[in-house]
């Protein structure tokens, strides 16, 4: 079980009751995880204040703030739709389109 949260981004393992808790060091752009949602290939999409959208993608972090096209780093609201095989993200500044991670 995956959950976003205001101090980053958790992943809970049922086998030692625990939750293991990824933060900056570990590549979240931001301790502020506003939504999380899974793509049709299972990367974990991640809508921050502050730093844009996470995508995490066996172990690692991929970060897509304004370098990289999105118009604001604060991302409120992340979804996958399977129909076209985009991620939309609603920021402080409109709606985004991430197409093949980009």
């Amino acid at each position: 079980v995956w959950m976003g949260a205001f101090g980053g981004l958790g992943k809970y393992k049922k086998e030692t009751d625990n939750i293991h808790w990824y933060t900056r060091s570990d590549g979240v752009p931001s301790p502020y995880v506003n939504q999380i949602d899974f793509d049709g290939e299972g990367k974990l999409w991640c809508a921050t204040s502050g730093g844009g959208v996470a995508c995490f993608d066996n172990g690692v972090f991929k970060g897509i703030s304004e370098e990289q096209g999105l118009q604001s780093r604060n991302a409120l609201s992340i979804r996958y739709m399977p129909f076209n095989n985009l991620v939309y993200v609603g920021t402080d500044n409109g709606l985004h389109l991430i197409r093949n991670g980009n």
